[in-house]
């Protein structure tokens, strides 16, 4: 079973502590861990997220080729994978923190 962690440290001057948001995936969930200067919070939602084999080698171009030719048309497709790029990021976000108690602890 794969597992994933990423972990964000959000700093404040001189903390006594690291506020870090965590978040883990496994299987078909995502958990969401807030620890900070308050009470820990977490959340495990249900998860299910895939981009296409297309999808997947538009990013690995947009970050790989089109910065050594960004010349026409490329501009034109570099506009439209940023563009997809945008929506699954608001689709990750929504899925894994929208709404979400842990989300609203470091921006409270």
């Amino acid at each position: 079973m794969a597992r994933a962690h990423v972990t964000f440290g959000v700093l404040n001057s001189l903390p006594t502590s690291v506020p870090t948001l965590r978040i883990s995936h496994s299987a078909s969930s995502v958990e969401s861990t807030w620890e900070g200067d308050g009470p820990r919070q977490s959340e495990k939602r249900p998860f299910s997220f895939t981009l296409t084999a297309q999808d997947g080698e538009d990013i690995r171009w947009y970050l790989e080729d089109y910065r050594i030719y960004p010349v026409e048309p490329t501009p034109t497709i570099a506009a439209r994978v940023e563009k997809r790029m945008t929506e699954a990021g608001r689709e990750l976000f929504r899925q894994v923190l929208g709404g979400s108690d842990v989300w609203h602890c470091p921006t409270a």
